[in-house]
């Protein structure tokens, strides 16, 4: 995952340096690109953290409208390739549940739909309240599948031959997935689909009021949080290293990054200033564990900032359990992902 990782990071950071459409459409299709390789790595990973019951359920109450919103963005782009009318209608209420995995689920249904509905197609995302739950649905006008085949899309590694699928690849992994977390999140899947017609899959997710105002902080840039921010960044991998440092830089923040929990301790007994944040790298060079390290500088140097520990290793969910205030990334980290963690966890000065 190490390089994969370096370019997302050395790809968001270009982005913000050109101004050209011709530059700006060739780093396009490199992101595309990329976006693919990662979202084969990441299905692998997340049915491996499925299979060996790593995925922790950490039900809240949240309103679902920004992530219809995040789902419309994230898809425009894909939908607009293929000519596809994407509509998103949502309502401003509240669930409770897990955000993280019905996102998940959400973004592999319509994954699924912007991929096989043909050129020129529909494809609607919509959230409505209906009494005790709000339905949240993905329908399409594309080919459908038949009763025979819809048992067979919900087998790993299962793919059906379709050429509106175009060039994309994959590895028949999304709605295994997708059955596998609604199974956690103890929710019911609907799937009904009609060859020649479309498909429409839901999810009924349990309705709340919502959570009284000032309870959940609005999303916000990392500029917005404080003035320069100092991160520590501890990840011996040079270009993972290298383009990290340049996108949290770009975001505001000062940033101290090592290559080992000994630099980290040599270069922050020059510091001036009291760290706001860590980064760690799961494995480190030399066996060097990157838990052992964020312990290690908490007790030495840092006291307890929060921190970030980004691996690909499935079991670290459970091996770093016990760590408080620790919040665990599963690499490739999407910048994004990394930007939104950054946000609440900077979001009140400490």
């Amino acid at each position: 995952t190490q390089p994969l990782q370096a370019q997302g990071f050395f790809i968001r950071a270009i982005r913000r340096t050109l101004d050209r459409p011709d530059q700006l459409a060739l780093l396009d299709k490199i992101e595309a690109s990329w976006k693919n390789q990662q979202s084969l790595l990441q299905a692998l990973v997340e049915t491996a953290r499925l299979d060996s019951g790593a995925v922790t359920v950490k039900p809240r109450i949240f309103n679902i409208t920004p992530v219809m919103n995040d789902l419309r963005s994230e898809f425009a782009a894909s939908a607009r390739d293929k000519s596809l009318t994407l509509s998103v209608q949502t309502q401003d209420v509240f669930v409770e549940s897990d955000p993280l995995l019905v996102t998940r689920i959400m973004r592999n249904l319509l994954s699924n739909a912007v991929k096989f509905t043909q050129t020129g197609g529909r494809v609607e995302l919509t959230a409505r309240h209906e009494g005790a739950v709000v339905i949240l649905e993905v329908t399409d006008d594309g080919p459908g599948v038949s009763a025979r085949e819809r048992d067979q899309i919900f087998e790993e590694y299962v793919q059906l031959d379709n050429p509106n699928a175009g060039a994309r690849i994959g590895l028949g992994l999304g709605l295994p997935i997708v059955r596998q977390l609604v199974r956690r999140l103890d929710l019911e899947l609907r799937f009904d689909s009609v060859p020649g017609e479309g498909t429409r899959a839901s999810i009924a997710i349990p309705h709340r009021a919502a959570p009284p105002a000032g309870s959940s902080a609005p999303a916000v840039n990392l500029h917005d949080i404080r003035d320069a921010p100092l991160v520590v960044l501890v990840e011996d991998e040079p270009a993972v290293r290298d383009s990290l440092e340049i996108l949290l830089t770009m975001w505001g923040c000062q940033v101290i990054a090592a290559g080992s929990g000994d630099e980290a301790v040599r270069l922050l007994s020059w510091a001036d200033d009291q760290p706001d944040m860590l980064i760690s790298d799961k494995r480190l060079a030399q066996g060097e564990s990157g838990l052992e390290t964020i312990e290690r500088l908490r007790g030495e140097v840092l006291g307890d900032v929060p921190a970030i520990l980004l691996t690909g290793d499935i079991h670290s969910f459970e091996t770093a359990a016990d760590i408080a205030d620790l919040t665990i990334l599963t690499k490739p980290v999407e910048p994004e992902q990394l930007h939104a963690v950054l946000v609440g966890l900077l979001g009140e000065p400490s």
